[in-house]
């Protein structure tokens, strides 16, 4: 999968996991078995989008 449509689809997963309040660990989780990715990948996509939010709230 391309990285640019993997990052937006790890976005939406992100999202969507915050809106239904999930924990880190459920939306880790969730992106690993979507993606099918690797725990550190889902984590460091957890972390951009953090910090993208963090610089544009």
């Amino acid at each position: 999968m391309e990285k640019g449509l993997k990052k937006g689809k790890a976005e939406g997963i992100i999202e969507l996991g915050l809106d239904l309040g999930l924990s880190e660990n459920e939306i880790l989780d969730q992106l690993q078995v979507k993606l099918g990715i690797s725990l550190q990948e889902a984590q460091e996509y957890l972390l951009d989008y953090k910090n993208e939010i963090c610089m544009n709230p």
